[in-house]
């Protein structure tokens, strides 16, 4: 398996220009990179249909240059012998993943980078439950009130993390850069990826009723969305 080592800001500037070519519902690695001597971390990152949004009197106008769709990312962590067991269909190498272990953390000028892949995945062994299944990478949306009446958040958080991690700046949902709105309460959405499996049946918590900060202005300010530019 042949990975390119690049600037982690180039590899996210890549996938965003050419999100429009990916196909639709497949995972895909985007890159491995460690995080310590014998520990890497992985991102998934998949093109799903999880942003529709509801038509309301005057209010939401539909993400039209995108079709819906959205990029989502997730992170996993894994050992040299897990991460080979996990994802069997890429025979990944235990000697080149043992060298990039002992590489450690890797920088181009100065900047954090990473070793691309985009390799379809389609299976992944669980160990859990010694079964081979599909990932996918499932999604959950909680305004910043919800999030403090959560009662589990170890769905959400990384482990070993709290509560404020939840309101990290990070996790807030963004449509160019602005923040997007609840249309209903006003608030900012988070979201969250997890990923998951398509054997389990699970759904997405979705938030349809969304604005951008900008249009969710324009509304407090009572101008009609029929005058908006489409």
């Amino acid at each position: 398996m042949d990975l390119q080592l690049i600037q982690t800001s180039k590899l996210y500037d890549s996938i965003n220009r050419n999100s429009k070519n990916l196909r639709k519902n497949i995972v895909l690695l985007s890159y491995i990179r460690a995080i310590n001597k014998d520990t890497f971390e992985i991102e998934l990152v998949q093109k799903r249909c999880v942003d529709r949004r509801i038509f309301t009197g005057r209010y939401v106008l539909p993400d039209i240059k995108r079709g819906h769709y959205s990029l989502l990312f997730n992170k996993l962590t894994f050992t040299c012998e897990g991460l080979i067991e996990a994802l069997p269909e890429l025979k990944l190498d235990y000697h080149f993943l043992q060298d990039i272990l002992k590489k450690g953390s890797q920088y181009i000028l100065g900047k954090p980078a990473v070793f691309v892949s985009f390799n379809t995945i389609t299976k992944f062994y669980r160990s859990d439950i010694d079964q081979i299944q599909t990932p996918i990478i499932m999604v959950k949306e909680y305004t910043r009130e919800e999030l403090k009446n959560i009662d589990n958040i170890k769905e959400l958080c990384s482990e070993g993390r709290g509560r404020d991690e939840l309101f990290n700046e990070e996790n807030i949902l963004k449509e160019d850069y602005s923040p997007v709105i609840d249309g209903n309460t006003g608030e900012v959405i988070y979201r969250f990826t997890k990923t998951s499996f398509v054997e389990e049946n699970l759904s997405d918590r979705i938030i349809e009723y969304k604005l951008n900060e900008r249009d969710y202005e324009k509304i407090k300010s009572g101008q009609n969305y029929l005058s908006w530019e489409w």
